[in-house]
């Protein structure tokens, strides 16, 4: 089991998520929000992955 620290607002956030009814537990929503962050990582780098592959030279130039 993990402690999560945060500031009280996104504390606060958090709780009132609860408290409406959108999570059953601060858990629930900590959880759903991790989740979240790994399909879109995964996403980014499917993108990516999907970009280098249709590159000529099989990479990716940034122009800034």
């Amino acid at each position: 089991m993990e402690t999560v620290r945060m500031t009280d607002q996104k504390g606060a956030l958090i709780s009132a998520q609860t408290e409406v009814g959108t999570y059953t537990s601060d858990s629930q929503h900590i959880r759903d929000l991790i989740r979240r962050e790994q399909a879109r990582s995964a996403d980014i780098e499917a993108t990516r992955l999907a970009l280098m592959k249709a590159s000529p030279a099989g990479r990716l130039v940034h122009s800034a």
